[in-house]
């Protein structure tokens, strides 16, 4: 296995472990979640993006409301989406 992979392996089960949490109780775990972001994501990595999330979460803004009616949809069409945007376009985009 190569770093690469070991690195995606990795993201993965980080991304399914979170999507576990929020399911629990998504009001209360999305502001610890990013909190949690917030504390082990590398200075200025994705800050701005960051910050704009970190303000609609403590606004309850409109689109942290998008964001928990997501949680009327069917769990496994709520995680693929979270998977495709957080983890696809964002996470692995962002490399390429």
């Amino acid at each position: 296995m190569n770093f690469s992979s070991l690195q995606s392996s990795v993201q993965k089960f980080g991304m399914n472990q979170a999507l576990k949490y929020l399911e629990k109780d998504p009001e209360t775990n999305i502001p610890k979640l990013m909190n949690l972001v917030d504390k082990v994501m590398p200075e200025g990595w994705y800050g701005s993006q960051r910050k704009v999330i970190r303000d609609q979460i403590d606004e309850k803004g409109v689109w942290y409301d998008y964001i928990l009616k997501l949680y009327d949809l069917d769990a496994g069409v709520r995680q693929a989406v979270f998977k495709n945007f957080i983890f696809n376009a964002t996470l692995n985009g962002s490399t390429k």
